[in-house]
């Protein structure tokens, strides 16, 4: 079967269990058991990965890594199936199992009417982080990948629910929308660990060489935006 086909297949498989499950901690113990086959099976990728960790972290060894690599593709299979488990749901539905953290500059940013550049890095689950705020009504525009190298049923699952509460851009689109949706109030959802083209600075991070993007610095000097770092992480239960 070609890899297209095994990917449709996976994300139906997804969609499936998160229907049948029905709870979220039915849904988290799918999660987890399908994260530690995944991580099994990921032996190319997993090896990178460890080099790199090794490379990084030369003081720790190979548990501590493993136990890292373990974590991530937790983190990468539950933020699979957070797309399935919040596409039917509206905000009084998970209302009581959302924390919310320095809300009020959020609040005051958006008060002041110059429009938030909201920078989240790839960091826990970003993708729930601007459907959420959309589910409360706060009004979002995401920059997002087309995932054109997926097959259309994986894309619309990537994409839908982003679509359902966000407006959605992407990075082929002329940035004047940006300048437009911050002069309107609105909150740009900007993945500032996201590769922004070949402008930016180089910084080493992690002893690793960066190319940081400077979009960000750009729309806030010629918009007087406000800008807030902000980032989403499920607990326990989804």
């Amino acid at each position: 079967m070609k890899a297209s086909g095994l990917s449709s297949l996976y994300y139906r498989f997804i969609a499936v269990w998160v229907k049948l499950a029905g709870t979220g901690s039915r849904v988290e113990r799918i999660s987890n058991m399908v994260s530690a086959l995944r991580g099994a099976l990921s032996s190319s990728r997993n090896n990178l990965y460890n080099d790199h960790l090794k490379r990084i972290f030369p003081s720790k060894d190979r548990k501590w890594r493993n136990s890292v690599l373990a974590g991530y593709w937790r983190v990468h299979e539950r933020n699979l199936f957070a797309l399935f488990y919040l596409k039917s749901k509206v905000y009084a539905d998970i209302e009581e199992n959302i924390s919310w953290t320095g809300r009020e500059h959020l609040d005051n940013a958006i008060a002041k009417g110059k429009g938030l550049l909201l920078l989240v890095p790839h960091f826990g689950d970003e993708r729930s982080l601007h459907v959420i705020l959309g589910m409360e009504g706060y009004p979002v525009d995401v920059i997002t990948s087309r995932y054109s190298d997926m097959p259309q049923y994986a894309r619309d699952c990537r994409l839908g629910i982003g679509r359902k509460w966000n407006n959605l851009h992407f990075p082929d689109e002329n940035p004047r929308w940006m300048y437009r949706t911050l002069q309107a109030g609105r909150i740009i959802h900007y993945a500032s660990t996201a590769y922004g083209g070949p402008g930016g600075t180089w910084i080493n991070n992690f002893g690793v060489p960066v190319l940081v993007p400077s979009a960000p610095w750009k729309l806030w000097k010629r918009t007087g935006c406000a800008v807030i770092l902000a980032s989403c992480s499920q607990t326990f239960n989804m």
